[in-house]
């Protein structure tokens, strides 16, 4: 703003913005309005994601299925085939699965790691158990 004498010249976008501003409040006879005056504040700054480290697949071999879920979550899928117990998890970019199999004391352990692409084939296991430990879980 600048001073002139007497007079205060102000722009023009500002004494329409405060215009519109002061209109969206009110309605005729008074009354409140309705609609929020948000529509005219600026969005939310963006979040940035905070990622969780992988753990690696040798850390991952030998472990019982509790120990596997603290470190991945709960599966998208549990099934077997045979003696052995599978577990799936789904990410974006792949699917991991865990094979469990029983120890000499007969307690399962997990055995092998498998990471697949959705559309088939071998996918990279450290991004992989990467994008597992980072995606969203109902």
């Amino acid at each position: 703003m600048r001073r002139s004498g007497t007079r205060i010249l102000v722009p023009s976008l500002t004494i329409a913005l405060a215009a519109l501003g002061l209109a969206a409040c009110a309605q005729p006879g008074g009354a409140p309005a309705s609609a929020p005056v948000a529509q005219l504040t600026a969005p939310a700054p963006k979040q940035t994601a905070i990622l969780r480290p992988a753990p690696s697949p040798e850390s991952l071999v030998g472990k019982s299925p509790a120990a596997i879920e603290r470190a991945l979550g709960t599966p998208a899928f549990e099934g077997r085939d045979g003696d052995a117990r599978i577990w799936r998890y789904s990410a974006e970019t792949c699917s991991l699965l865990v094979i469990f199999y029983e120890d000499e004391a007969g307690e399962p352990k997990s055995a092998y790691l498998d990471a697949r692409k959705p559309q088939g084939g071998d996918a990279q296991m450290g991004a992989c158990l990467s994008d597992v430990v980072n995606t969203p879980r109902a």
